[in-house]
């Protein structure tokens, strides 16, 4: 007979025997099967209620972090700082935190940072300062007073001012110049014979040869058929008056480390080119030396500004107290550009256009002959037979040459050019003169050959 325990075993492991006093001193025993917020009492939960308080100090802080009045830029600047904006106690209305507050805030922290203490721990919440600070986001201002060059500056500047003036720019041409340029120091660079005794020339110990000198004798040269641009204006009198001058006094504009100067170069119209390029070389070496005398800066007549050389395209140049005129010259660059019938490029090969070759004829014309219908005062077109009595062999070949010329296809060239920018006093310049001039220096700039011709 089987008897089966199962039941008396399972119902002593559920059942187990505990004492009450047993019960008062340990922790309750959940038995299988019953509910474990039946057995547990408040006191056994104290665990879950600090993780609750946790949670409901975490909401609180989080209510009050929401509820703190900021604007966004003051939230943004927290942000930068890396600060607590619920740590802050904002002055503003409504208690909303300003700027300053966010600002004393961090100095605080700072202060408390650096004040030695043995009882701060090393896991105090410090916050982390960017270089921002409040008086970093101000501006840094400095007083320095001005050079002697920059004080001079701006006395003629500020006088400059009441002059009316008007602006013309113009492309010029560098081709031809700067072919010419490179020759010329090719020649006095490369081609210098050599002496047995000290050269007593002027062509020896040349300088580099730039764009400037030539820029000034072609302006030397305008001068002297539009003498009013070398003048000056004389208020000394109650009626101003017009002060010509003969001596073309070119000032040069040269940026050095304390400021522009502007020495002059006297007399350019008894210069040559070659004495212009040797002055300009020492005016600039006692520029940047800072050795110019008051003598070297005083007296100019026309001002020329190359500001190319250190960049720029257009200028509009202020014309300095003293003159009518000045001439801003930008940099020079290469373009494309087509040719003209005077560059000199090799033309397109048309052998390979048909129509370039053969000539058009006329109907009832051959090579070299006349049509028989014009004995008959008539061509079998209805025109004059005598128009065609004129024409010979020669003469058809070259209306052929004439003819393949006009159909010839413009080439695309590289070409140098400048822009010239002048500016002047409306007052006793007018636009029609000033661009008179500045076509008479157009033409010896783009054809720099005529320079020698109008020498003096």
């Amino acid at each position: 007979m089987d008897i089966d325990v199962r039941d008396e075993e399972t119902e002593s492991v559920m059942e187990p025997s505990i004492s009450p006093a047993a019960n008062e001193d340990r922790l309750p025993v959940l038995t299988v099967g019953q509910s474990s917020a039946q057995e547990v009492t408040s006191a056994d939960l104290a665990p879950g209620n600090q993780l609750d308080e946790v949670d409901d100090t975490r909401n609180q802080e989080s209510t009050k972090h929401a509820s703190t009045l900021a604007t966004p830029a003051v939230r943004h600047l927290i942000k930068e700082l890396n600060v607590e904006l619920s740590r802050i106690s904002g002055t503003g209305r409504d208690g909303r935190v300003l700027k300053e507050d966010v600002y004393r805030f961090v100095e605080q922290q700072q202060q408390r940072q650096q004040e030695p203490s043995s009882s701060v721990s090393s896991s105090t919440f410090t916050p982390s300062i960017p270089t921002t600070t409040k008086e970093q986001s101000h501006q840094q201002e400095q007083s320095i007073p001005l050079t002697p060059i920059q004080t001079q500056m701006f006395k003629s500047m500020t006088r400059s001012l009441s002059i009316p003036h008007f602006l013309y720019t113009d492309e010029y041409k560098l081709d031809k110049l700067t072919h010419l340029r490179k020759r010329l120091n090719q020649h006095y660079f490369h081609h210098q014979p050599h002496h047995t005794s000290p050269p007593s020339s002027s062509s020896n110990n040349a300088p580099k040869l730039t764009y400037l000198p030539f820029i000034l004798k072609a302006i030397s040269l305008a001068l002297h058929d539009y003498p009013l641009l070398n003048s000056r204006l004389d208020f000394s009198s109650n009626h101003p008056r017009i002060v010509l001058r003969q001596q073309h006094n070119l000032s040069i504009a040269i940026a050095t480390p304390s400021g522009l100067v502007v020495p002059v170069i006297r007399s350019v119209q008894q210069k040559s080119i070659l004495d212009i390029a040797r002055e300009i070389t020492k005016l600039q070496a006692l520029a940047l030396a800072g050795r110019l005398s008051p003598d070297d800066i005083a007296g100019g007549t026309f001002t020329v500004s190359n500001i190319g050389v250190i960049g720029g395209t257009y200028v509009a140049p202020i014309i300095p107290n003293g003159g009518v005129a000045i001439l801003g010259v930008g940099r020079a660059r290469v373009v494309p550009a087509f040719a003209d019938d005077d560059d000199d490029e090799r033309p397109w090969d048309d052998s390979s256009d048909p129509s370039s070759v053969l000539p058009l004829r006329h109907p009832g014309e051959s090579d070299g002959m006349i049509n028989n219908n014009n004995d008959r005062g008539n061509d079998g077109r209805g025109r004059a037979g005598n128009e065609h009595d004129i024409h010979q062999t020669q003469g058809n070949r070259k209306e052929r040459t004439k003819r393949r010329k006009g159909r010839r296809r413009r080439e695309i060239i590289e070409r140098t050019i400048c822009h010239f920018s002048y500016s002047a006093d409306h007052r006793v310049i007018d636009g029609a003169m000033m661009a008179q001039m500045a076509e008479r220096v157009k033409m010896f700039v783009e054809e720099p050959e005529l320079m020698v011709t109008h020498l003096h």
